[in-house]
């Protein structure tokens, strides 16, 4: 029987394969599925090109070396136990090596100087970089990056040693829309923030008085003024009577100038109110900047861009105190004041409140160390004794006395030594 089964199984493996039941042919391919689709997105938020460079490193600290007062701001925001290393970002539009600074302020009690560098570079995406310079300790002391938002033109709070106030230029790929913010620099943070006024062009300037903030916006002829304790709730409009006015403070109260003039502004019950009448500006007065002399005067010095005219506004009246000026000046607080040219980098002072011309032009670029580079800013340090901080178009900052009859100049940070000579 088994041996039957053996020889009857490839036959009925055959008629199986064979004999069971065709699908019919329908004359057409079977229907395939189509292949998936692969679609690549291209991420088009734009990217901040990283320019310059900043790092830090932990060091040892000094055995037997006590913890520094806190009550300097440099100690409140430098970092201890760490060095830091600097190489600013270059402007673009620059075939010298100029850093891409875009404001600096230094503290109110003299001690740290904070510079505002623009990365990513000129007309893209931007963050902004804010570096701490110790004043005394002669040396960098900390910063940090502010992702994604292109800030200038930055003041300390007056009544706020470790907050600066800032312009924020709007980006639209970032939906970052123009207006002010205010940074807490020890945290490392905005707090607060104010869009620019609708219809303008953005903040033009501001001006602390007291705890208001007064703005000028551009594409207006209106004072903006703001709590600075609440930027967000908006602003407080006020005729100036200017055109295209900017504003700077003045005693209890601001100046507003322009092209057309000067106005005054002060606080009476609690209301910004303005003078009867505009000190009408001569002719070639393009004011960008100022110097305050004497806010009872008031005595105003007003610079223009580099190449233009020094005006020195006093008791309401006009004069042109020098031609083709670098756009930077400081005063010594007491009876100097320090004008930067544009011919040569020289140095020319004027003895104020009178505003007279004492002396020769000082090359200020010729003063060892010397360099090639143009002036960038002037900064009043109170506890120097007439002393004031030059810094340069390549980020170097230098402490210059002009007490003696030879001016002395020294190094106070240099993260650019190649325009030395």
């Amino acid at each position: 029987m088994k041996r039957l089964f053996v020889l009857l199984l490839p036959g009925l493996l055959f008629s199986g394969l064979f004999g069971a039941p065709q699908r019919k042919n329908p004359g057409k391919a079977p229907k395939l599925a189509p292949p998936p689709i692969v679609t690549s997105f291209s991420d088009e938020r734009p990217q901040v090109r990283p320019t310059g460079e900043f790092s830090e490193m932990p060091i040892p600290a000094p055995k037997g070396k006590k913890k520094g007062k806190s009550d300097t701001t440099a100690t409140l925001l430098g970092v201890p136990d760490r060095d830091f290393v600097w190489k600013p970002s270059k402007l673009t539009s620059s075939a010298i090596g100029t850093a891409d600074l875009t404001g600096a302020d230094l503290s109110a009690d003299g001690t740290l100087l904070v510079l505002c560098e623009r990365v990513g570079g000129e007309g893209k995406a931007n963050s902004t970089r804010l570096i701490f310079i110790d004043i005394r300790e002669e040396k960098l002391v900390g910063g940090f990056l502010i992702p994604e938002q292109f800030l200038s033109s930055i003041r300390f709070l007056e009544k706020s040693p470790v907050e600066i106030l800032a312009l924020r230029h709007p980006f639209e790929p970032y939906k970052v829309t123009g207006g002010l913010v205010r940074v807490n620099l020890k945290t490392r943070k905005i707090t607060d923030q104010a869009a620019a006024p609708a219809g303008t062009s953005g903040i033009t300037s501001f001006a602390q008085c007291g705890g208001k903030l007064i703005c000028t916006a551009g594409g207006s002829d209106l004072l903006y003024e703001y709590a600075l304790d609440d930027l967000a709730a908006g602003p407080l409009k006020i005729r100036s009577g200017l055109t295209a006015p900017l504003v700077c403070s003045c005693g209890d109260g601001i100046a507003a100038f322009s092209s057309d003039g000067v106005r005054l502004f002060s606080y009476k019950r609690g209301k910004l109110t303005p003078a009867e009448h505009i000190s009408r500006a001569p002719e070639g007065f393009t004011p960008r900047r100022t110097v305050m002399i004497d806010a009872a005067i008031p005595a105003i010095v007003f610079a223009g861009e580099t190449g233009e005219s020094f005006w020195y506004f006093r008791g309401g009246n006009f004069r042109r105190l020098a031609e083709r000026g670098a756009g930077v000046a400081v005063f010594d607080g007491k009876d100097r004041l320090f004008a930067g040219m544009e011919a040569g980098a020289k140095i020319v002072t004027f003895q104020m409140p009178e505003g007279r011309e004492t002396g020769r032009p000082i090359p200020i670029n010729s003063l060892k160390p010397s360099t090639r580079n143009s002036t960038l800013g002037f900064f009043h340090v109170p506890a120097m004794k007439g002393a004031f901080l030059l810094l340069d178009s390549r980020a170097n900052l230098f402490l210059v006395d002009p007490s003696r009859s030879r001016w002395k100049k020294t190094i106070v940070y240099a993260p650019d030594r190649n325009a030395f000579r």
